[in-house]
């Protein structure tokens, strides 16, 4: 069976270089709470770096022998230069030449010039036949740069990003450094070819490092390459006399503790964390053009150098570190010879590693279901009273690993489908709940005249459902009880009341009419005050819900309504009509005979509807503020049927109904009548 690795899961194309630590044999299998949080929220992100984190178990070393070569070949014509002796066996070269043309034109040309493509062709020249290519050949002023490979391993090195830096006075390229970033395997590589600025010592030295390692553009920065090697004439010098240099210059390893690069790396100030192997070689400028013969117009130095700076996690092996005796310019040629050891990824272990972080990721898949819990399955709201709203509320916690998503419905327990309890106002009907956070759920209940039936009809046949997406499902109770009261009954019904539905001290004894002794307590208190401007010309407004639930709490009990504000006895009297649930159907005609209208709607309703008729009239009669009898009537229109009114139905609804008052007599005379 083929092995295909999802791109989300491809080291190739995780972000380089892999600065994780290797996980140590008792981690492999470890899951951590935030491994929970992480795989939730990015999953793909949680594959890369599980997979990052087993990029030493997967990888295997290969080994690249290497060989950088620097030289400064002082504007040596290519054509009149044998190379051979400058190569050995090797799978890569890596060369650096400098001062190639210092003319004005030379130092202002940059990329692929006709002196760099001579150049190239005598290295080509120079090795084996078919067996090298060329992926990298630059020049860059006075600086070009090569980079050869054998052809059986060009695929080994990918990615290659380029950039360039000048160092010379004002921006010239008569100095600078050219740098080749490069991936090998799951590590990247940086290659600086680099020429400093010479004979202004080396803090001017230091400074062409650090301008150019900070003025490079990569996709990632220098320090940041698993592998950084620099090779050039970097200038520096000895500080040494020539007497001393004379005295010492056949025992390198004497002579060495005066170089200034030395020094420059000791402290810090540049090639920090940088390795170089021993000179054992005899310094490398300046000589007499030609020959072997030191020019002692500038003392000798070992101005051309290899520097190495390698990531703790991999292996360099430096095998030469050497001169070459190749006389065409006042320097000779610098080798170094070195073993680097990147890590290729083996398909095998990568398919171990990828089966052991799916492993991972099916264990936590199975375990991040949302998991919650709730303060309390029942809510206790105690007795409903008509407009008091009662508060009460419930606490959802989340208690799993991931975030929670719920949703709430109620459920009849009767009929087992999803009701609307109008009644019933919850602040969240869905929302989420961040990881080990809660939220609060609260309801409120309120008995109004436009919900009073449908609590009367449920009751407490309802459950809450909360729904725990992708999690479980919570049924919650509402506790509540319906007071004794006469609000939201039909007239027939209070008349098989005889009794108040409170006892109270105050209660005021009513004889027994046709009337609901409620009604006529209501009317009595209205009456009294008829000529009152306020009387039936403002509307229910919630602000007064205490102040009503005082009203029907008064009438519950059968205590006298003059200590009530003439509006909210006003507003109360047409709430509690409406209450009812209609008097009559929208449909039904309304005439001015009377024996028409006594068939057509139930005679309790019907003397209700005369007793309020003759109301409207009376107060339209004496009026101070002139009302019409239509305008005073308009307020009992809606609350006297039983469903919701268009416009238009309520203007007709109001005009019949005045019509129908016409024929009814003063209040006084129509309680009597109901006696």
């Amino acid at each position: 069976m083929s092995f295909s690795l999802p791109s989300y899961v491809d080291p190739t194309k995780f972000e380089l270089p892999i600065r994780v630590n290797p996980l140590r044999p008792d981690e492999i299998k470890k899951i951590t709470e935030n491994d929970y949080v992480q795989f939730y929220e990015q999953p793909e992100q949680w594959f890369n770096n599980k997979m990052k984190q087993r990029w030493f178990n997967y990888t295997e070393i290969t080994q690249i022998k290497t060989t950088l070569i620097t030289w400064n070949v002082a504007e040596s014509n290519p054509s009149t230069v044998k190379l051979e002796d400058l190569f050995n066996d090797a799978d890569l070269f890596v060369i650096c030449l400098e001062e190639i043309d210092m003319s004005i034109s030379g130092v202002m040309t940059f990329g692929q010039s006709e002196l760099c493509l001579r150049w190239q062709s005598l290295i080509e020249l120079s090795l084996p036949p078919k067996t090298y290519e060329c992926i990298f050949s630059q020049q860059h002023g006075g600086l070009a740069m090569f980079i050869f490979i054998k052809q059986i391993m060009k695929n080994e090195i990918n990615d290659i990003s380029v950039s360039t830096v000048s160092l010379g006075t004002l921006g010239m390229a008569n100095k600078g450094a050219i740098g080749v970033s490069c991936r090998i395997g799951v590590c990247r590589v940086l290659f600086v070819g680099a020429h400093f600025s010479a004979n202004m010592g080396p803090d001017k030295c230091d400074e062409c490092y650090t301008t150019a390692r900070n003025q490079f553009q990569f996709p990632i920065p220098p320090k940041s390459h698993d592998y950084e090697i620099w090779l050039g004439d970097f200038n520096y010098r000895l500080n040494a006399t020539e007497e001393q240099i004379k005295k010492y210059l056949n025992d390198p390893i004497q002579l060495i503790t005066t170089d200034q690069l030395t020094n420059s790396v000791a402290r810090s100030s540049a090639f920090g964390g940088f390795i170089e192997a021993p000179i054992t070689f005899l310094p490398t400028y300046k000589f007499e053009k030609g020959t072997k013969n030191y020019d002692w117009k500038r003392l000798p130095a070992w101005c051309d150098r290899v520097m190495f700076r390698v990531y703790q996690a991999y292996q360099l092996s430096i095998h030469k570190y050497e001169r070459l005796e190749i006389c065409y310019s006042d320097h000779l040629p610098v080798r170094c010879i070195a073993i680097i050891k990147p890590r290729k990824i083996n398909t095998s272990l990568l398919k171990n590693s990828w089966e052991e972080v799916l492993e991972l990721s099916n264990y936590i898949s199975n375990a991040l279901v949302p998991t919650c819990e709730l303060s309390t399955k029942k809510i206790q709201c105690g007795e409903i009273v008509p407009y008091k709203t009662i508060h009460s509320s419930i606490e959802i916690t989340n208690t799993g690993r991931i975030p929670a998503s719920f949703n709430i419905i109620y459920i009849s327990t009767k009929k087992g489908e999803e009701i609307n309890p109008i009644f019933i106002e919850t602040n969240i009907i869905k929302g989420d709940i961040p990881i080990k956070q809660k939220i609060n759920i609260s309801i409120s209940i309120t008995m109004t005249a436009e919900n009073i039936h449908l609590i009367r009809k449920i009751g407490n046949d309802f459950i809450m459902q909360i729904m725990i997406q992708d999690g479980g499902v919570f049924f919650v109770e509402i506790i509540f009880k319906i007071s004794q009261t006469s609000f939201g009954l039909s007239p027939k019904q209070l008349l098989q009341h005889p009794d108040p539905f409170i006892i109270s001290s105050s209660t005021t004894s009513i004889k027994k009419t046709l009337l609901p002794k409620e009604i006529v307590l209501f009317i009595n208190a209205l009456n009294k005050h008829k000529e009152d401007p306020k009387i039936f010309t403002t509307l229910p407004t919630i602000e007064r819900f205490e102040l009503y639930e005082s009203v029907f709490h008064s009438v519950d009990s059968m205590e006298e309504l003059d200590k009530y504000n003439i509006c909210v006895l006003s507003e109360a009297f047409v709430l509690y009509i409406q209450a009812m649930g209609g008097i009559f159907t929208p449909t039904i005609f309304i005439s001015e005979d009377k024996e028409v209208t006594d068939n057509i709607i139930e005679p309790e309703n019907n003397v209700l509807v005369r007793v309020i008729c003759s109301l409207c009239k009376d107060i339209s009669k004496v009026s101070p503020l002139n009302l019409t009898l239509n305008e005073v009537l308009s307020y009992f229109s809606q609350a006297l049927v039983n469903r919701k009114l268009e416009m238009n139905e309520f203007s007709e609804i109001t005009n019949e109904i005045a019509t129908y008052a016409q024929s009814v007599r003063s209040v006084e005379k129509e309680m009597v009548e109901t006696n």
